[in-house]
């Protein structure tokens, strides 16, 4: 069997192949300076596709040492957890060399999760806002992650933390709700960390339970 994986990849196979939305993350466990890629957020803003291809085009430009290999690895760090994701890269890298040369397959979204209610956040904003009053140091625990996740921008992350308070939280919660219903996806990735927060794992599973949140299942 053929194995590449010690090789430089390229960034038509990284845009094609690596969509994680935990992007900032992943630039980070690349070794890429974290003010750099807050300038990649607030340039591209919540366009998730955008800072991630900026972030791989940073990486390749850094290093005459990028790798697959690296790759794999930042990818299967706690703070990315994409291991099913760097599973079907290594996977393919390691298919024959005819083969690597096939396009990607086109991936039917999987029924589970394509009903996704963009809805169900904003069922819940009432309880969430209340959840995130209850200590001003969760509001901003909160608003942090969803920032390093790529779900919300750096502008939003400032206005939430300066404002606080309810204010605030409607604000972040908007912002998210926006975010869902452009790409109902990241749904599952707000509610992985609502579910890090003491005041909101409780509704981040009560949600869960709703849509009937498989991981197993996802597709990227």
């Amino acid at each position: 069997r053929f194995s590449n994986m010690d090789d430089r990849p390229k960034l038509a196979e990284l845009q094609d192949r690596v969509r994680t939305v935990r992007w900032h993350d992943l630039g980070i466990q690349l070794g890429l300076e974290n003010r750099d890629l807050e300038g990649i957020a607030k340039k591209y803003g919540n366009d998730v596709d955008d800072c991630r291809r900026a972030m791989f085009v940073l990486w390749l430009d850094s290093s005459s040492e990028c790798s697959r290999k690296q790759l794999l690895h930042a990818l299967r760090t706690n703070s990315v957890r994409e291991n099913y994701m760097a599973d079907e890269y290594q996977r393919f890298f390691q298919k024959t060399p005819d083969d690597i040369n096939q396009p990607a397959p086109v991936r039917k979204p999987i029924e589970v999760h394509r009903p996704i209610d963009p809805d169900a956040l904003r069922e819940n904003h009432g309880k969430i806002c209340d959840a995130l009053n209850v200590s001003e140091d969760s509001l901003q625990s909160f608003t942090l992650n969803l920032f390093g996740a790529g779900i919300i921008s750096k502008d939003t992350k400032i206005s939430v933390i300066r404002t606080g308070g309810k204010k605030g939280a409607d604000t972040l919660l908007d912002h998210i709700n926006l975010k869902v219903e452009h790409n109902p996806d990241c749904l599952h990735v707000v509610l992985e960390l609502m579910e890090k927060d003491e005041y909101l794992s409780h509704i981040a599973k009560k949600i869960k339970e709703t849509i009937g949140d498989n991981p197993q299942l996802r597709s990227n």
